[in-house]
C-alpha cells in the first residue's frame, strides 16, 4: 500500500487501516479526549490484559494518557509506523504475535543490545523528534516468572536447559533472555532453517554454544533432558505443541491423533519437567492442560504478560514518574492487580 500523508491515529481509524479492538477489556476508543495515548498494534482481536493494565495504571498514577488497542495489517505497516512518527499524541505502544520481526526492521534503532540481537520488539515508544525506537520486555518477563517458578523449589536458572518450540518472534526474545541466565537451549522448529538461524544468532552474541537446533522430529529424543518446555507456537487451542513432533502441520493431524502424540513425547520428560505455553489465557490451551493431567507442573502466559507490560510501561513512562517519587513497583502493584494476581 502506497502511504499516505495521513497525520494521526484518528486518521487511520477513519480510513480503515486500523480498527479498534473489541475483544479487550477496558479498552479505550475517545481518544480526542486524551492528551496522549499508547496503540498496542495486534494481528487479530482476542481478549488481551493489555488495556485493562495500562489504563488502570494512568488512572492510578494520575497520567492522563489512556491505551487503546487495534487490529493492524502487516502490508500497513509502514504506513501505520510512518502515522505514528507524525502524531504528536501518540506515545507509544505494544507490538503483538505476528508483528514484532517486520515492527523491528522499521524502526529509527533498538535499544539495548540484546533487544536488537532478538530482532523482535514489543514496545514501541516516539521521541520528540518523532522517531521511533523499540525494546523487548516479552524475553525478560518471561524469564522473570519462569526464574520464580524455580525459585519455588529452592532452584536458580542457570545451568538449566530449556528446549523452545518455535524460533520467531517472542521465541527469539525468550531465547535470548533464557541465555543471558546461563540456561542450555535446544531450539526446534517445523522449518528448521529458522531454528538453525535463530541458534546461530544466539551463539554468535553470547560468543560460545549455548544454543542447538533441528527439526520437530528431534522433539522425542530431546525432551529426557530437558528441565523446562517452553512453547511458543500459534495453533489451535485443542491441539498440544508437544504433539506435532513428525514435522507436519497440526491441520494434517486429529486432535486425537495430536495429544497421543503430546502424552509419548511427555511420559519421556523428567518428573520435575515444566511444561510452559506463552498464550494468555494458559488453561484453555490443550498443552497446559494435558502436562497438568499427567501431573507435570505447568506455566501459562500471564505471568509473563504482567511482567513484561510492567518493564514496558517504566520504559515509557519511567523518567517521569521517577521524578513524582513513584517507583517501578507501584507500576507492578496496579497491574497486578488489573490482571486478577492479587
Amino acid at each position: 500500500m502506497t502511504e499516505q500523508p495521513f497525520r494521526s491515529v484518528a486518521d487511520l481509524l477513519a480510513a480503515g487501516i486500523l480498527h479498534i479492538a473489541e475483544k479487550p477489556p477496558a479498552n479505550w476508543r475517545a481518544l480526542d479526549a486524551v492528551p496522549g495515548y499508547t496503540v498496542p498494534l495486534l494481528a487479530q482481536d482476542y481478549p488481551a490484559l493489555t488495556a485493562n493494565m495500562w489504563n488502570l495504571a494512568y488512572e492510578r498514577l494520575g497520567l492522563p494518557d489512556r491505551n487503546v488497542m487495534v487490529i493492524a495489517s502487516g502490508d500497513d505497516l509502514g504506513v501505520i509506523l510512518g502515522t505514528f512518527r507524525r502524531d504528536p499524541k501518540y506515545r507509544g505502544g505494544g507490538v503483538g504475535v505476528g508483528l514484532k520481526e517486520l515492527t523491528a526492521s522499521l524502526l529509527n534503532d533498538i535499544t539495548p543490545s540484546l533487544a536488537r540481537a532478538m530482532a523482535a520488539v514489543n514496545i514501541m515508544k516516539r521521541l520528540a523528534d518523532g522517531r521511533l525506537i523499540g525494546t523487548n520486555t516479552d524475553g525478560p518477563g518471561y524469564a522473570v516468572a519462569l526464574e520464580e517458578k524455580f525459585a519455588a523449589r529452592g532452584e536458580s536458572l542457570g545451568e538449566k536447559k530449556a528446549l523452545i518450540l518455535g524460533a520467531r518472534g517472542s521465541a527469539s526474545a525468550i531465547a535470548f533472555a533464557l541465555a543471558e541466565r546461563d540456561m542450555e537451549l535446544t531450539i526446534l522448529n517445523r522449518k528448521e532453517d529458522l531454528a538453525h538461524e535463530l541458534a546461530e544468532r544466539v551463539n554468535t552474541y553470547f560468543e560460545r554454544e549455548v544454543a542447538v537446533a533441528g527439526g520437530r522430529a528431534r522433539i522425542l529424543d530431546a525432551i529426557p533432558r530437558q528441565d523446562v518446555v517452553v512453547a511458543t507456537l500459534t495453533i489451535p487451542a485443542e491441539y498440544s505443541a508437544l504433539g506435532t513432533g513428525l514435522d507436519q502441520p497440526v491441520s494434517d493431524q486429529s486432535v486425537g491423533e495430536n495429544l497421543a502424540a503430546s502424552a509419548e513425547v511427555l511420559i519421556r520428560g523428567k518428573p520435575t519437567l515444566i511444561v510452559s505455553d506463552i498464550r494468555y489465557p494458559g488453561d484453555e490451551f490443550a498443552t497446559i492442560r494435558q502436562a497438568r493431567e499427567l501431573g507435570f507442573a505447568t506455566l501459562d502466559g500471564k505471568p509473563m504478560v504482567v511482567n513484561q507490560a510492567i518493564e514496558a510501561f517504566w520504559w515509557l513512562y519511567g523518567e517521569e514518574l521517577a521524578s513524582q517519587g513513584r517507583r517501578k513497583e507501584d507500576v507492578a502493584t496496579i497491574m497486578r492487580e488489573a490482571a486478577g494476581m492479587v
